[in-house]
């Protein structure tokens, strides 16, 4: 049940990158709380830097929006 705990972020997150036009595949919860993963297809190089630049704002953005704070740790 990992995945519904951030699922009030994940959703919207989803559907904007969808509507945005980036070929989201999914989400899931990882370990720990708040830990999430985001599957976006892969294609061209160019295209994958593109997705990878828009989906990062996006997620700072709208875990803004809902309260949260979002990091990228490697």
């Amino acid at each position: 049940l990992q995945t519904t705990k951030e699922e009030n972020v994940m959703r919207p997150l989803r559907n904007h990158l969808f509507a945005a036009g980036l070929p989201i595949e999914n989400s899931k919860g990882e370990a720990e709380a708040g830990q999430e993963e985001l599957n976006i297809r892969y294609s061209a190089a160019l295209d994958c830097a593109d997705y990878h630049t828009i989906a990062k704002h996006a997620v700072k953005e709208i875990a803004w929006q809902q309260g949260h704070a979002a990091s990228f740790l490697p």
